[in-house]
């Protein structure tokens, strides 16, 4: 009887560190990722030059952090929702605008 008293709580925690609900849970971040992503860092303002040529998403006048991703650039996963970061998949047309 209490080797099945030791074993209970050790199945509990097992099964509860599965739950995929948690708080680290990827639905929930994208979700406010996706609500910070067009309005803290001025993005919705600049995109209707998605599609144009990459020189003048490179000028813009954002007052904070920017960065540029060109064609199959590595990037870090750290989200700033402050910083413009300007995308192109072919080096010379913009492909997004975005906050991250």
């Amino acid at each position: 009887m209490r080797p099945c008293l030791i074993l209970l709580p050790a199945a509990c925690l097992a099964l509860a560190a599965c739950d995929p609900a948690g708080p680290s849970s990827p639905a929930g971040s994208s979700a406010s990722a996706a609500a910070i992503n067009a309005e803290d860092c001025g993005a919705a303002a600049y995109q209707d030059l998605v599609g144009g040529p990459l020189e003048p998403a490179l000028q813009l006048p954002h007052p904070g952090p920017r960065r540029y991703l060109g064609p199959d650039q590595s990037v870090t996963k750290d989200f700033d929702p402050h910083r413009l970061t300007v995308t192109s998949t072919d080096g010379e047309t913009v492909g997004r605008i975005i906050c991250s």
